[in-house]
């Protein structure tokens, strides 16, 4: 009877112990994460930061001459492109941004490798201008800080800033695009298209003067009835298809050309 009495105390105490430790104690205990708990956010890697990704490339001396036989299209600005690769690399240890105006609100640029020659990238696109440092792989178009209501263009346009790493003499898009709060983000042509291009050179052509003299003014998206862009040229047989493409209006020693184009610029027609 005695012994029943001492294991019974001892099993209260034993009882009142766990009791005290796991609901007065200070001792805290983490739990096991459950397989439907949820991880934390990780921290967002956009926009992307020029210090993160620096190049491992570098180049000193002389530039090999401008190479236009890998880009023959580039070579409507070999004045323009020459001249700025000349200058030696400003982007990636190796390379040269050379950027130049396409009209209000635009600008193209190219990609040149300083030990090659070769150019890279072309007509690469933007409207407000492009961020890049002599360090580093990446590239911005239509930085943020650049934009601003003051030089918003007349016409609509969705203007996005965009983020680029250079791999291998490739850009490749990082992040995806955001557009800026201060531009009307409607949907537009693409106003900076081989077409709308080709055809300003065309203009350029015609008139003998510099592709950069002749100013854009407006890109409209427009669906042709025809392969013609309804504009035959007399005796033309014309394709019975819709055709996309674009309507182009240009601005030269106060004078307007208006164009007519398919998506590519295979079709160009100028209307007046």
């Amino acid at each position: 009877m005695n012994s029943f009495l001492v294991y019974f105390v001892l099993g209260l105490g034993v009882i009142f112990a766990a009791f005290w430790i796991f609901n007065f104690s200070p001792l805290q205990v983490t739990p096991t994460p459950s397989a439907t708990q949820s991880p934390a956010p990780s921290s967002l890697s956009c926009p992307p930061e020029f210090r993160k990704s620096p190049s491992t490339e570098t180049f000193s001396g002389v530039p090999v001459e401008v190479d236009f036989s890998s880009k023959p299209d580039a070579e409507l600005f070999r004045t323009v492109i020459r001249e700025g690769a000349s200058h030696g690399p400003n982007f990636a240890g190796a390379y040269t941004v050379v950027t130049w105006g396409c009209g209000t609100s635009c600008q193209s640029s190219a990609i040149v490798s300083a030990k090659t020659g070769d150019i890279l990238a072309y007509n690469v696109p933007s409207s407000f201008g492009l961020s890049y440092e002599i360090g580093s792989r990446l590239l911005v178009v239509n930085p943020e800080e650049n934009f601003s209501i003051s030089n918003k263009p007349s016409y609509s346009l969705d203007i996005k800033t965009q983020y680029y790493l250079f791999n291998d003499g490739k850009l490749e898009q990082i992040c995806l695009p955001t557009t800026s709060p201060l531009v009307s983000a409607s949907p537009s042509a693409s106003f900076f298209s081989n077409a709308v291009m080709r055809a300003r050179a065309m203009l350029a052509g015609d008139l003998s003067v510099r592709v950069e003299d002749i100013e854009v003014v407006s890109v409209s998206e427009r669906t042709w009835p025809d392969g013609c862009l309804g504009l035959p040229e007399e005796g033309e047989m014309c394709t019975a298809v819709l055709t996309p493409g674009y309507a182009v209006a240009f601005s030269y020693a106060g004078r307007t050309y208006l164009y007519r184009t398919d998506v590519d610029g295979n079709i160009i027609r100028k209307v007046s």
